[in-house]
């Protein structure tokens, strides 16, 4: 039989317990996010289906008639949100269809390889329009309906109202649904090799493709993907660390002509200048801890928010919002948490480098927040209810194969969570006479026992 003791920590009253880290409280650890990749000298809907649908609906597919690529469009649905994929030349959305390339002959056909699959009542639209000084001379147009899923040739006719004037620019575009219409989700059609009287334009067999990424924190969310469209990021790791290799750096973006805000950085769900969710805990905190350093621009003001939610209402039961001063130097701070019924189970952590809360009001682009070095630590807890007839006392202590359940009243279908030195919920198990741990590596486990996520005892 192996021997090895797996030691159950007990959390007793009025001792703290030490310190948990927060995932990532030093920001060592980044990740490269790929959004999504665009042939090159195009501009498509990916970024406006991402946001809708999480997706990409423009993206390369292998095995073209040319090459080694070919662009898939199709059309995303997503709660009524509608994203048709759109890939041009021109800048993408501009409706009175300025920009393109340069172009100064007058082709007599376009010519495509495609295969489709519009859904019914859907359209599909290919066209080319050739233009002189923003005036349209020239237009190959042509809708597509119905299913061909095997790569063919299509021709279109270039129509020249004004055949004695030569075009300075053109403008290729394909949409898998036509916006004027009714898009169906599902919607796609796969283009390659586009000419124009069988000579090529740059990149028109779409071999060529860009990666969109950004960098992000790993357990922390962003907008950063925001910046493939507004560059740069706002938030970026920075080698000017209180401790370690890098610190959290968010500096304040406008766009949208100054209509939004980039500012703040969470370790639950981001959301517009707000956040949802957070970390899983095991025991209540006493407060966190960090250090910064802040630049603010004007009379700005950066922000730290804390909320802590309990099971099993998950509602908010503590929130705080603390503004922080301008430091030219690595500044320690600590927020404060008082103990409250029920248990907290998880806690929230938000940073912003402007008063985001104020109606933006007092946020000023370019001010600057680093953060580094988190950290929480808990509350002195003891048994919700100290009388010793609602207590559960686990033993020995350490532990190797088993551990046993004295049970002074708690319900027979009560259960154990064992979480590790992160927070993470690594064993449940009903709450018997004695529980298997054989299974479990060495180290330092915390444990709370209720009945389906209700009442939380400590022992003592």
């Amino acid at each position: 039989m192996k021997k090895f003791h797996t030691t159950i920590a007990l959390i007793i009253l009025f001792f703290d317990l030490n310190a948990q880290d927060i995932q990532n409280g030093s920001f060592e650890n980044w990740a490269n996010i790929t959004l999504y990749e665009e042939p090159q000298g195009y501009s498509t809907s990916n970024f406006m289906s991402v946001l809708t649908t999480y997706l990409p609906n423009v993206t390369k597919i292998p095995n073209a008639p040319s090459g080694n690529f070919a662009a898939h469009l199709e059309t995303k649905i997503s709660n009524g949100d509608t994203a048709f994929g759109m890939l041009t030349n021109a800048s993408f959305g501009q409706s009175n269809l300025s920009g393109g390339i340069p172009f100064t002959t007058k082709p007599l056909t376009m010519t495509a390889w495609v295969k489709y699959d519009i859904k019914t009542g859907d359209t599909a639209i290919i066209a080319t329009f050739f233009k002189l000084n923003g005036s349209i001379l020239g237009i190959a147009f042509q809708e597509i309906t119905g299913t061909d899923t095997t790569f063919h040739k299509i021709t279109v006719p270039v129509q020249w109202p004004l055949p004695a004037v030569q075009p300075d620019s053109m403008i290729f575009a394909v949409v898998s649904s036509d916006p004027d219409r009714n898009p169906v989700d599902g919607s796609w059609i796969t283009v390659d090799d586009v000419r124009l009287d069988n000579v090529s334009f740059p990149n028109s067999d779409f071999e060529t493709w860009i990666t969109y990424s950004y960098d992000d924190p790993l357990y922390w969310g962003t907008y950063n993907f925001a910046s493939v469209m507004f560059p740069p990021p706002y938030v970026q790791k920075s080698t000017d660390a209180h401790h370690g290799s890098f610190a959290l750096k968010i500096t304040t973006q406008f766009i949208n002509n100054n209509q939004d805000t980039l500012a703040h950085v969470t370790n639950g769900n981001i959301m517009s200048d707000d956040f949802s969710g957070g970390m899983p805990t095991f025991a209540s905190p006493r407060k966190i801890t960090g250090y910064y350093k802040y630049t603010p621009v004007g009379n700005d003001s950066a922000l730290i928010a804390i909320r802590c939610y309990a099971s099993p209402s998950g509602i908010n039961d503590y929130n705080d919002l603390i503004k922080l001063p301008a430091a030219s130097n690595y500044t320690y701070f600590e927020i404060n948490i008082p103990f409250f019924n029920p248990i907290i189970d998880t806690i929230g952590i938000g940073f912003a480098s402007s008063n985001i809360y104020d109606g933006h009001i007092h946020a000023r682009e370019g001010s600057t927040l680093l953060i580094d070095s988190l950290n929480i630590l808990y509350h002195p807890v003891g048994i919700e209810e100290t009388s010793p007839t609602n207590a559960v006392v686990l033993f020995p202590n350490p532990a190797s194969d088993y551990i046993y359940v004295k049970n002074y009243g708690i319900e027979k279908e009560g259960e154990l969570y064992l979480f590790n030195n992160l927070g993470k919920l690594i064993l449940r198990e009903k709450l018997t006479d004695m529980i298997d741990i054989s299974h479990l590596p060495t180290g330092v486990y915390f444990y709370r026992i209720g009945k389906n996520g209700g009442k939380i005892h400590i022992v003592k």
